[in-house]
């Protein structure tokens, strides 16, 4: 397809079926924004490991994703994508099948956004930020997959998951405060590589015993690099920088992380009412973590910030062992599952010095209760006291650079923490009734915790994680409900977030409050002939109470109609109103989005047209709002002008 502008999408694709294979090829050229390979997608692709491992690695904070980071982000004024994959399925024989999946991408991204930043300090201070950025991200991804099925109560598997990503990016920041203005030039660039393996083995002995066994590896090497240009000093008083005309400052960072996962689960199932699960693991991860910060002066010299305590070279083992017991039992309508596990872990943190060990033993009980009034109508109830420990990033205990105005501290003296999550759901249909409803409330309360003691200068900002006991509860409620009549259906849905915690700011205990709503509902039909339509309307409300109030409300809707019609034409169109209104400086915003397209193909005939036209106001930006422990966020993220497209399509 082409469209004005030099706009242009091109969709390759092949496909091959046989008894015994299949191959399918897709290829995506395009410069209109659209990604071919979305967030949820990755997820799908990453796939569940295994039950087996559930949570497992959920007791220490691993890497930070940066393949899930790039997928995600959306919003840009300028893109190009060109994105490849390929599956191929094959039958070896009765009980062998392979899979593979490639998948290649390699996108360049301009974007914009302004924001105003509304600092919890002393002084009400406001900075503006303009922040332009180009990034290209190429990355690759591989996963292979061999089950063998010897017999009807075995079966072995084998998969292997491969990533790199090669990501740079340059963003020029303006930053507006205290009638001071400084212009930031930041180039980053990164390669990432991970390697995932895992074999599964599954055992029926007979109807009472099933066993299963699964072993996992990985290992994760990132090496970003980041370089702050400015002619204007920055953290002044917190990093060591000498006086130049162009300040020229550095971060380098290596991480290299190992993780081994054996976990054994045994099923006994007594009769049809009682069944015990048996779990025994064990986790063993070793990871490195090396940062080093300087500034090249213009003589070539090094300026190392080492003599500042700046630079880590930090290692971390850590090791958990586990068993666990499950206990399901029916009752009538209830179904109850208790469950407690027993966790011995053993670390050792060493940066410059002997290592510091450590050991602690976790009880860990969970229950689930299930209440089945009918198979249309049910109760659920579930109980977990869970664990977190840090990663090693924070437990470095050296300074170290995560932007040009925020200075990170770890704490390797750090332990884990500990919170209690409560969830109550209830859900009923009936397809007589055509009626669908669920609610569902959850509770999470931390027990111990770390906080970031925050120290603001400024824009500047020093953090360090510290272990407390600081009240950090969180509450969720949500409800919703379908209901049809005949070709129309209409649903209802809410929600509520209550968050109340607390974090030291400027050595005063700071109480955060950060409370959301959100309500709306809509319509929707159903016809065969006659054009279809959905319409929703969703009001949203937030509001923020630190050191100071701030309040946000949203009110959305959006309206879709489709219509087949003269037997080979298609008509969509979407309209999309939005009215953002900042309370706390009495400010609003509208935001109008709209998308039509006319498609055509005769009946039998491999040829398609379709002519289309997103945002057709040619509307420039969306609003949003973001609450963190330091500041408030009023965001707008500049989005793709207008694109008309006309494309063609031949299927052989």
């Amino acid at each position: 397809g082409g469209g004005i502008k030099n706009r242009y999408v091109l969709n390759p694709s092949l496909y091959y079926y046989s008894p015994k294979t299949s191959i399918n090829t897709i290829f995506n050229f395009n410069n209109t924004g659209a990604k071919n390979f979305t967030f949820k997608e990755f997820l799908e692709f990453e796939g569940d490991i295994n039950a087996l491992l559930n949570n497992s690695k959920s007791y220490f904070a691993s890497l930070n994703n940066d393949f899930g980071q790039f997928i995600g982000n959306q919003e840009f004024i300028a893109n190009r994508n060109q994105f490849a994959a390929i599956n191929l399925t094959h039958n070896i024989n009765p009980t062998i099948d392979i899979s593979t999946y490639v998948i290649w991408s390699n996108t360049k991204n301009t974007s914009r956004q302004e924001v105003l930043n509304d600092y919890f300090s002393n002084n009400n201070l406001l900075e503006k930020r303009i922040n332009k950025s180009y990034q290209k991200n190429r990355f690759s991804m591989s996963k292979f997959k061999l089950k063998i099925k010897p017999n009807i109560d075995t079966d072995i598997s084998f998969r292997s998951f491969i990533k790199a990503s090669n990501n740079s990016s340059q963003h020029n920041t303006l930053t507006i405060a205290e009638e001071k203005s400084n212009t930031i030039n930041t180039y980053l660039h990164a390669d990432n590589v991970s390697i995932k393996q895992d074999i599964q083995w599954n055992r029926k002995f007979n109807k009472k015993h099933t066993t299963s066994t699964v072993f996992n590896y990985q290992y994760q090497k990132a090496s970003p690099n980041t370089n702050w240009i400015t002619n204007e000093t920055f953290l002044l008083g917190l990093i060591p920088i000498k006086d130049e005309d162009i300040y020229n400052v550095f971060k380098n960072k290596k991480i290299k992380s190992h993780n081994l996962n054996l976990v054994f689960k045994h099923y006994w199932v007594f009769n049809r009412f009682n069944h015990i699960y048996f779990t025994l693991g064990s986790q063993l991860t070793f990871d490195k973590y090396k940062t080093k910060e300087f500034q090249r002066l213009e003589s070539g010299n090094i300026n190392n910030f080492s003599t500042s305590n700046f630079g880590n070279d930090t290692r971390l083992n850590f090791n958990d062992n586990f068993i666990g017991l499950h206990y399901k039992v029916k009752k009538g309508k209830m179904t109850l599952k208790p469950a407690l596990f027993y966790h011995f872990f053993n670390w050792n943190v060493s940066q410059f010095e002997e290592p510091t060990t450590n050991k602690k033993t976790i009880w860990l009980p969970e229950i689930t209760a299930d209440l089945e009034f009918h198979s249309t109508k049910k109760l659920k109830f579930k109980y977990n006291l869970k664990t977190r420990f840090p990663s090693i990033a924070q437990l470095a205990n050296r300074f170290t650079l995560l932007l040009f105005n925020n200075i990170y501290q770890g704490n390797k003296n750090l332990e884990n923490e500990l919170y209690h999550y409560i969830q109550l759901s209830f859900n009923r249909y009936s397809v007589f009734k055509d009626i669908f409803y669920n609610l569902s409330a959850s509770y999470r309360v931390k027990e111990d915790n770390f906080k970031n003691s925050i120290s603001i200068q400024g824009i500047d900002f020093v953090s360090s994680p510290s272990f407390s006991d600081f009240e950090d509860n969180l509450w969720n409620f949500n409800g919703s409900m379908k209901k049809g009549f005949g070709k129309y259906k209409i649903t209802v849905n809410g929600s509520v977030s209550i968050a109340n915690y607390e974090n030291p700011i400027n050595t005063e205990k700071i109480n955060n409050t950060s409370n959301n709503f959100s309500f709306g509902g809509g319509i929707q039909t159903h016809y065969k002939t006659s054009p279809n339509f959905e319409l929703i309307y969703t009001k949203s409300i937030s509001k923020y109470k630190a050191i100071k109030n701030s309040e946000f409300k949203t009110d959305e809707l959006s309206a879709y109609v489709e219509y087949n019609f003269l037997k080979d034409f298609i008509f969509k169109a979407s309209y999309r109103f939005e009215n953002y209104e900042n309370r706390t400086f009495n400010a609003s915003n509208a935001f109008n989005l709209g998308n039509v397209s006319l498609f055509y193909q005769k009946e039998n005939s491999p040829w398609e047209f379709e002519v289309s036209a997103n945002n057709i106001f040619d509307f420039e930006f969306k609003q949003r709002n973001s609450f963190s422990d330091i500041l408030i966020s009023d965001e707008k993220t500049f989005i793709i002008p207008k694109i008309i497209m006309f494309k063609i399509s031949y299927k052989l």
